[in-house]
């Protein structure tokens, strides 16, 4: 359950219509939060407190819904059915409507697993495509403290003044040139953005490669790239 305090002002007087001064109220909002989600426990998983690492996995637009079993089906998840992994891997399900703004959401699901499978505390990652690399940068940008490093890809609809937090964290991006749905334009201005800030970011601008990048998460070296980090 999460409770969230909304407050406002009260103040002023009232000219031509308008009131003068802004105002302030207060409010208590109570809301239960209830997310679908997959763990992927390794094999050589022992429970013994700092074994793993975990990485966060964000899916993309498609996967939208009420089946969490179809998160299997693309992306990091995929990989995991086949091969194995040193990652704890949770994969949280977006409703419906929803494009991964709930952070709370998303660190309530984190903090579950957390207390549930002793892992590295300073070993949180947070990965995503498309709709999840977009939803991995604003989490990360929202909650900086909670992740060690991120690693995104094709992420759309990017604000570049998520620069100044995301810097505190190390990137991995990764996006086509020839890609239609996100345009390479804004993760060049994101990339710029975060370099200005100081911050320590690797950037793998695809030539030849459009939006549909997943079979990235193939490649072995972005894991150990993530374990170079640790908050």
């Amino acid at each position: 359950m999460i409770v969230a305090v909304v407050t406002l002002t009260d103040a002023g007087s009232h000219i031509l219509g308008y009131e003068q001064n802004a105002r302030e109220s207060q409010a208590q909002v109570t809301r239960i939060i209830t997310t679908k989600y997959l763990v992927y426990v390794p094999e050589a998983y022992e429970r013994k407190e700092g074994e793993r690492p975990i990485i966060v996995y964000l899916h993309g637009g498609s996967l939208r819904g009420d089946n969490v079993e179809a998160l299997r089906t693309l992306g990091l998840p995929r990989r995991l059915e086949r091969d194995h992994s040193p990652f704890l891997v949770v994969a949280p399900l977006c409703p419906e409507g929803e494009i991964w703004t709930d952070s709370e959401a998303v660190i309530t699901v984190l903090d579950d697993v957390l207390t549930k499978y002793p892992t590295y505390p300073n070993r949180v990652y947070i990965t995503g495509h498309s709709m999840g690399g977009r939803g991995a940068l604003y989490i990360a940008n929202k909650c900086p403290a909670r992740f060690a490093a991120i690693v995104a890809m094709s992420a759309y609809a990017l604000i570049n003044e998520w620069a100044s937090r995301l810097s505190r964290i190390p990137i991995w991006y990764f996006h086509g040139v020839k890609d239609n749905v996100a345009p390479i334009a804004d993760g060049d201005a994101l990339v710029k953005a975060l370099q200005s800030a100081g911050g320590n970011v690797k950037y793998f601008r695809l030539d030849n490669r459009d939006h549909f990048v997943l079979d990235l998460y193939d490649r072995d070296d972005w894991g150990g790239w993530l374990l170079e980090h640790s908050r």
